[in-house]
């Protein structure tokens, strides 16, 4: 009787495990089913956005603070120009505001206190009755418009010295926004790359700044160009019988030459255009995922797994 419970456990055992490699077998391959397989690698990874920066204005670059290939983050500066003048500008209306605010301001107010105070005993004065004193006025009609004048220029003086310090601090604010037009800050995160890796820029044969070099807004070149990598790119051109099949929003796959594992992506772009040839542009959106080290890495250093610039290929569901 045991030996018979002993094979009926070893058969139920056998059974649990042949169920259970079919069902994880299944799993497995359930990943590939539905997309097509593609094997070559004919694609690109692009940038999301390239960004070329120019500068605002005019002027001798006195800094550096990065180089191409330095990952940096928003609002970090990138280029100073020299601004030794217009600090000196600055400065000077600083202190013209102080001036105007501890000493003109304060001056202004004392004198039409005591002009208005003047006003005020000749005012009494003048409407004294006459009467009283032999028929004749004690502070004369014209002593009393002389001592209204004095208080009406004295009011306002007060109100032109705040007009002044208004003009002060609009060309304070002024100089300050165009101080900061003499730098160059990042819009985004992300890489700093040559110029002749964008696209719009091949061929043009612009040179990386130098420090000690001038900047001419009237000769407008490229100072500084970008790419945000943090989501990748593959822009794909597909033959116009699939123009109803695709929308925004679908799922695909990326494989990045050299990885085994697919990265799920989206389409996110669609071309309103067909090309002569026939076919229109998707682009198919990832995200790029960090280094495992990423945390440790030396600031500057590229952060990301993958790199614009690298081979990929599409696959797509079968069912498109």
């Amino acid at each position: 009787m045991q030996s018979r419970y002993k094979m009926l456990s070893v058969v139920l055992l056998v059974t649990v495990l042949i169920v259970y490699f079919v069902s994880f077998s299944q799993t497995g391959e359930a990943q590939d089913v539905g997309f097509v397989r593609v094997d070559r690698f004919d694609q690109f990874l692009q940038a999301q956005k390239t960004v070329v920066l120019t500068a605002a204005v005019s002027g001798i670059v006195e800094e550096i603070a990065h180089e191409e290939q330095d990952f940096v983050k928003k609002g970090e500066l990138l280029i100073k120009l020299d601004t030794e003048r217009i600090e000196a500008e600055v400065e000077i209306l600083r202190a013209q505001i102080r001036q105007n605010q501890e000493i003109a301001t304060k001056e202004a107010q004392i004198k039409k206190a005591y002009e208005e105070d003047n006003w005020k005993i000749i005012r009494d004065l003048y409407e004294l009755n006459p009467k009283e004193f032999g028929g004749t006025r004690v502070a004369s009609e014209k002593e009393m418009k002389e001592a209204t004048q004095r208080k009406d220029l004295a009011a306002l003086a007060v109100q032109n010295v705040e007009y002044d310090r208004k003009l002060l601090e609009l060309r304070l604010r002024s100089n300050l926004k165009f101080l900061e037009e003499h730098t160059i800050r990042s819009p985004i995160d992300g890489v700093i790359v040559p110029f002749s890796s964008v696209k719009n820029l091949e061929g043009r044969n612009y040179k990386r700044l130098e420090v000690g070099e001038l900047i001419q807004t009237n000769l407008p070149s490229p100072a500084v160009a970008m790419m945000k990598v943090d989501r990748l790119q593959v822009r794909h051109d597909l033959p116009t019988e699939m123009l109803n099949k695709v929308e925004i929003g679908r799922t695909l796959r990326v494989f990045v030459e050299g990885e085994t594992r697919p990265l799920d992506s989206t389409i996110v772009f669609i071309s309103p255009t067909i090309t002569t040839v026939g076919k229109f542009q998707i682009n198919v959106e990832f995200e790029n995922p960090l280094l495992e080290n990423s945390d440790q890495l030396p600031e500057g250093t590229y952060p990301y797994r993958f790199r614009p610039g690298m081979r990929a290929r599409v696959e797509f569901p079968e069912d498109l």
